[in-house]
């Protein structure tokens, strides 16, 4: 996916993605975690977009992603900082 998007015209879709998903992503209700029952599964957020990033059981070991994988295409790609 990242080859395809690494053109001009590829950086200004992407780009415009981005901030299309923060605006959508900027009205929706985020999960918090501490008022769910014990056992639910943890909801982790990207740190570019406010999209759902990783849902990951409650006693999960590996770190939760950071990016939700369209930003993290676009770190990859060095369009993201």
């Amino acid at each position: 996916m990242a080859t395809a998007l690494a053109t001009t015209k590829g950086k200004e879709f992407a780009l415009k993605a981005l901030a299309r998903r923060r605006k959508e992503n900027a009205k929706k209700k985020k999960i918090d975690n501490s008022s769910l029952y014990a056992g639910s599964p943890m909801y982790f957020y990207c740190k570019s977009c406010n999209g759902l990033a990783d849902t990951l059981p409650e006693d999960y070991i590996s770190p939760p992603k950071k990016l939700c994988d369209e930003c993290q295409a676009l770190k990859d790609l060095g369009w993201l900082e």
